[in-house]
C-alpha cells in the first residue's frame, strides 16, 4: 500500500481507511494532554469527512460520495448538530476569529459518532449485498481492500461491545 491515503488510486481503500481511523480516534481516548488534543482534532475531521460522504450532497466536483459507489439509492445520512458543524468549520478547518467562541456539549460529539457510525454499518451491509456499482465492482475484490474492511468490521464489533451497540452489529 501506499504511505499516504491521497496515493491510492483505488476508493474504497480511502474509504475503508477512512472508516478505520474514524472508529480508532472515536473509541481512545489518551492520557497525554497533547494526544487528547490531537485525537480530538482528527475526530473532528473524520467527523466532518463521513458526514459530507455519507449526506450525498457533492461540496465540490470531484467529492467522493457514498451513492458514487453503490448501484441503488439508500439514504444512509448521518446527523451532526449544528453547534458541532459550525465548532467543525470554524475551529478545526480554519483559522478565524471564531475560534474560542464556540463549545459543545460532549454528548454532541457522542451523537455525531454513533450518528456516523450506524452510517458506516449500513454502507457495509449494502455493499455485503451486493448493492455496489459497476463500475467500482472490481477494486473491491483488491486485498488491500479486503484487509481493510476486514479490520473495519472488527473495529465495528469491538465498538458495538464497548458502547453497548448490539442493533447495528454487522456479519463479519
Amino acid at each position: 500500500m501506499e504511505d499516504f491515503l491521497e496515493d491510492n488510486a483505488n476508493l474504497w481503500v480511502q474509504v475503508f481507511a477512512e472508516f478505520e481511523t474514524f472508529i480508532y480516534v472515536s473509541m481512545f481516548e489518551a492520557n497525554n494532554e497533547m494526544l487528547r488534543k490531537i485525537f480530538l482534532e482528527s475526530k473532528r475531521i473524520h467527523i466532518r469527512m463521513l458526514y459530507d460522504f455519507f449526506s450525498n450532497h457533492r461540496i465540490k466536483e470531484d467529492d467522493l460520495i457514498s451513492s458514487d459507489l453503490l448501484s441503488r439509492p439508500v439514504d444512509l445520512s448521518a446527523s451532526i448538530s449544528g453547534n458541532l458543524r459550525i465548532l467543525i468549520n470554524k475551529s478545526t478547518a480554519h483559522l478565524t476569529l471564531a475560534r474560542g467562541t464556540i463549545s459543545v456539549p460532549d454528548s454532541d460529539y457522542i451523537d455525531a459518532i454513533k450518528s456516523i457510525f450506524i452510517s458506516i454499518c449500513h454502507f457495509i451491509k449494502e455493499i455485503d449485498q451486493g448493492n455496489v456499482n459497476e463500475t467500482y465492482k472490481e477494486d473491491l475484490n483488491d486485498k488491500n481492500v479486503m484487509g481493510l474492511k476486514w479490520t473495519v468490521k472488527r473495529l465495528i464489533h469491538r465498538f458495538t461491545d464497548l458502547n453497548q451497540m448490539s442493533e447495528v452489529l454487522i456479519e463479519s
